[in-house]
C-alpha cells in the first residue's frame, strides 16, 4: 500500500557540518567517505561524515582567513564522488597552495574525484597501504527495459533543436555521445592533474 503524507512525521533533523582542526600552525581538514556536491540525506539521518563540496569550500575559505594556520593538511580517505563543483573547489585548492603550503594526506583511499583534490596540494602523502589515483571519469545508466518492467512504458520526447539533450545509450549514437561526455570530463580531470603535479597530460 501506498504511504498516506498524513502518516509521515516530519521531524527536523540536526544538520551535520564539516568542521576543520587545528594543532600549532597547522588546520586539518578531513575529506571522509563518498564526495557530494551538498551535505547528503543519508549523513544527516544514519550519522557519518559529511564531504560535500558546499561544506569543504565553507571550511577552506575559514581557514585561509586564519592568520594563525601557516600550513593545511586534507586527510583524505574517499572512493572519489561526484564531478558536480569538483573542478571549482580544486582549482581553489591550487590556488590557495600558492598563499599557504597544502599536504594532501592519502589516510586509506584516495581515488578518482579525491586524488583529483589531492593533486592541487603541494605535496602528497600517503600510508603505506593506502590507495592513491584512479584517474577517470565514469557514468552509470538504467537501461530502459529494466525501469519499463517496474514502472510501464516510457515516452521520450526531445525537441528538435536540442537533439543531443537525452542520449539513448540503446543506440549506438546515443552510446557514442555519451561516451564523448564522459572522454571531455576525463580530459578536464587529467589536464588538472597535470597542472597541480606540474606534468604534462601525456604523462
Amino acid at each position: 500500500a501506498l504511504l498516506n503524507s498524513k502518516d509521515i512525521e516530519i521531524t527536523e533533523v540536526e544538520k551535520k557540518e564539516i568542521v576543520w582542526k587545528q594543532s600549532g600552525a597547522v588546520a586539518i581538514l578531513c575529506i571522509d567517505g563518498i564526495i557530494t556536491l551538498k551535505p547528503s540525506f543519508w549523513s544527516f539521518f544514519f550519522g557519518g561524515e559529511d564531504s560535500s563540496l558546499e561544506g569543504l569550500n565553507k571550511c577552506l575559505n575559514e581557514i585561509m582567513k586564519e592568520d594563525s594556520v601557516k600550513a593545511i593538511v586534507l586527510s583524505i580517505n574517499t572512493p572519489g564522488g561526484t564531478i558536480e563543483g569538483l573542478a571549482e573547489f580544486a582549482d581553489m585548492v591550487f590556488a590557495y597552495n600558492q598563499e599557504k603550503p597544502i599536504v594532501a594526506y592519502a589516510a586509506a583511499d584516495c581515488c578518482s574525484a579525491g586524488y583529483w583534490i589531492a593533486s592541487q596540494a603541494t605535496h602528497i602523502m600517503a600510508n603505506k597501504s593506502a590507495i592513491v589515483g584512479c584517474l577517470g571519469v565514469m557514468q552509470e545508466y538504467c537501461k530502459p527495459g529494466l525501469i519499463d518492467k517496474q514502472f510501464g512504458e516510457r515516452a521520450v520526447i526531445v525537441s528538435s533543436m536540442t537533439p543531443k539533450k537525452s542520449h539513448d545509450p540503446n543506440t549506438e549514437q546515443g552510446l557514442a555521445q555519451l561516451q564523448a561526455l564522459c572522454d571531455d570530463l576525463a580530459s578536464v580531470f587529467i589536464d588538472a592533474v597535470g597542472r597541480g603535479r606540474g606534468l604534462t597530460p601525456e604523462k
